[in-house]
């Protein structure tokens, strides 16, 4: 494989096609490095947005325990709760409450010491309770940009979560009558990091302990000397695994937009070379008209063509 060229060779190259003179350093102090590493790193951003890239694809693992069964004292009418230690509610927001005494779809709102927390909604009696705290809100990777679609899976029980969900559906779920229902869901909901919130949460003894996993693009493309990542070009060892030939292109039609002059060819020819190297960054699995699948499974249930006709316009 070929080594990818380095922050200061790419923008060289990109300076050698607009004919201007080459820079020393990626952090250089003058106008026109300056602006074609703006224009660089603007580039980064779009291609990190725009394309499932091979060499920034990583896999999210989330696991959790048994839920956290303690006695507590409820107030009517009061959404103040007294247990014996709130400790392990580092993040309020992400747990679910279940107990006699509660309303349904109950939620940790915050904490106010290290025996009493707030919840959403006001008990409906007064007394000694026994509650059970259910984590079901886990926290997104820190260089996490978006998730795949489809790459969700429930690795302990071998079956794929449904979702993401709709708000709609969501608020039916955890607040309708509804049936018993085997599959996990998920969804994002809340503010980052914790926000991948799954349903039901895992409450019975045979869903947990339990292991979630999905496929994700990061946000942090750029590859130092020490094998650190970050979002942008900053230093001129900087390597990325995402086409340089595509960052060049990107950079020049963005400096001649910025500069007034005509960039419509250059910017047409910046997206065909990013639709041809995303065609090509993985492969594509064949796709067959016959309904055979290459998993052993009829491809036209999930991933390929269905049956039917398709008669010309």
């Amino acid at each position: 494989m070929a080594t990818e060229r380095n922050a200061l060779e790419i923008l060289n190259a990109a300076q050698d096609e607009l004919g201007l003179g080459r820079s020393s350093s990626v952090a250089g102090s003058d106008m026109n490095t300056r602006q074609l590493m703006a224009f660089l790193n603007n580039t980064v951003e779009e291609l990190v947005q725009d394309g499932n890239w091979s060499g920034l694809e990583q896999e999210a693992v989330i696991e959790f325990g048994a839920p956290t069964e303690l006695a507590a004292t409820l107030v009517d009418a009061s959404a103040s709760i007294t247990i014996a230690d709130t400790s392990f509610l580092t993040v309020p927001s992400a747990w679910s409450v279940i107990g006699e005494g509660l309303q349904n779809n109950t939620r940790v709102l915050s904490v106010t010491n290290g025996t009493t927390l707030v919840v959403d909604k006001t008990a409906t009696e007064s007394g000694a309770s026994d509650l059970t705290f259910v984590k079901d809100t886990f926290a997104f990777p820190s260089n996490f940009a978006r998730w795949i679609p489809q790459t969700h899976w429930d690795s302990r029980m071998m079956w794929e979560l449904i979702g993401p969900t709709s708000s709609q559906f969501d608020a039916y779920q955890r607040n309708g009558i509804v049936g018993p229902f085997p599959r996990r869901q998920f969804r994002r909901q809340g503010v980052l990091p914790t926000a991948f919130r799954i349903f039901p949460p895992p409450t019975a003894s045979g869903e947990y302990p339990g292991t979630l996993t999905y496929r994700y693009i990061t946000n942090e493309p750029i590859i130092a000397a020490a094998g650190t990542t970050k979002r942008f070009f900053t230093a001129d060892d900087d390597t990325t695994p995402l086409p340089d030939r595509v960052l060049i292109l990107g950079a020049k039609w963005r400096w001649k937009e910025a500069k007034g002059f005509d960039f419509g060819p250059l910017q047409a020819e910046y997206y065909n070379c990013f639709d041809n190297t995303i065609g090509s960054d993985k492969g594509e699995d064949v796709l067959p008209l016959d309904g055979a699948g290459s998993f052993g499974w009829p491809e036209n249930l999930r991933y390929g063509v269905p049956d039917g006709s398709w008669p010309g316009s």
